[in-house]
Parts: C-alpha cells; structure tokens; sequence
C-alpha cells in the first residue's frame, strides 16, 4: 500500500501545509478535504494508511462527535497495527472526551 494521509481539518491552512511537508519528508502524500460529505466519498473509494481528523469536522466549536463517528465506521476493519491508523484530534475537551468515551 501506498503511504497516504488524508486530511480534514475546518484549517486547511498553516497547521495543514506543516503536516503535509512532515508527512512529505517522511514519504506519505496526502489528501485534503473540505467537508465531511467529501471526506466520506474518498473513505469509501480510496485506499490511505492515515486518516487525520477533526473530531467535530464540519462543525467548529461545537461537542458535536457525529463526523468522527461516521468516518471512524468505516475505516474501524481497515485498521491494522501500524499499517493503517485513525487519528481523531480536536482543541474542544468536551469533545475528545466524548469521543474517548465511543471508542474513537
């Protein structure tokens, strides 16, 4: 498998292209997605080792886990030590403490 992150963050900027040149040096190429309905078609159609996101993507300032949830669905039979992972991130506490609590 190729090395592939895929990326939605509600920040495409900065904090973005500093994860994309890490990820650059370190051989992966990466994704970025807008929204939610995008982030799910390429979890669906295409094949990545990462999977980086907003907890709440989509939905900014809020405790709202649902994004998360949807997309750790699906990718959750993919996962496989460290060949594909799932990171779910967020700068709300409500909101990672939630998703701690679903197992995300």
């Amino acid at each position: 498998m190729k090395k592939r992150i895929l990326l939605g963050l509600h920040d495409n900027g900065p904090f973005s292209k500093s994860i994309k040149d890490i990820a650059g040096y370190k051989g992966y190429s990466v994704d970025f997605v807008d929204n939610l309905e995008e982030m799910e078609e390429k979890v669906k159609t295409e094949e990545y080792s990462r999977y980086l996101m907003d907890i709440n993507f989509g939905f900014p300032n809020t405790e709202n886990i649902v994004p998360s949830q949807t997309i750790y669905k699906i990718v959750k039979p993919r996962i496989n030590g460290d060949l594909i992972k799932f990171v779910a991130v967020s700068g709300n506490s409500e909101a990672v403490e939630s998703a701690k609590n679903e197992g995300i």
